[in-house]
């Protein structure tokens, strides 16, 4: 999956922040988002053909890549310049 969308990491990291940064902190949200992410990732990562046979792409994993971009938010939240220097 992040071979094919590196943005992704992204949006593991966007989970975290989601959990632990003060600043963004939506518990709820992050356990929704994980809760939509891990099992489907899991089930298809122990799956003999994750990589869907011959079509190019993990199409199975499309639905999480979709959350996984919207968690890259979060992240533009904590690293904007503006909440830092309070201006």
């Amino acid at each position: 999956m992040f071979v094919f969308n590196p943005l992704t990491i992204l949006g593991v990291v966007g989970l975290v922040l989601l959990f632990f940064y003060p600043g963004v902190r939506n518990r709820p949200m992050a356990v929704l988002m994980a809760i939509a992410v891990v099992p489907r990732v899991l089930f298809f990562a122990k799956w003999g053909v994750w990589d869907a046979g011959s079509v190019w792409g993990p199409r199975f994993l499309l639905p999480s890549v979709a959350v996984l971009s919207v968690a890259i938010v979060p992240v533009f939240q904590a690293t904007d310049p503006r909440r830092v220097t309070g201006s």
